[in-house]
């Protein structure tokens, strides 16, 4: 599943896009650019709490989740403006 979104950055909307992926510990979701499929920001359900929650939601739930946090912590903002990916945990 993949589930596009726009992120604001300096009053411009960005396309970006948000997808799992299997991880070492449960599934992962990967922010990257629409365009490119470029991965930015990676989120990684590295705590129990996070396997847990990446075994039992819905995919649509997880994505959206994925979101909220990464751009609550700023790795999407860190990402786009630094150019390099950032890594954070569900």
């Amino acid at each position: 599943m993949i589930k596009q979104f726009e992120y604001p950055l300096d009053g411009q909307p960005i396309a970006l896009c948000v997808t799992l992926a299997p991880g070492p510990q449960g599934q992962r979701a990967l922010i990257s650019h629409r365009e490119s499929a470029r991965v930015i920001v990676t989120m990684e359900a590295s705590t129990v709490f996070g396997a847990l929650k990446s075994a039992f939601e819905t995919p649509e739930s997880l994505l959206d989740h994925a979101v909220r946090k990464a751009t609550e912590e700023g790795l999407i903002d860190r990402a786009l403006r630094s150019g390099e990916r950032q890594d954070g945990s569900l």
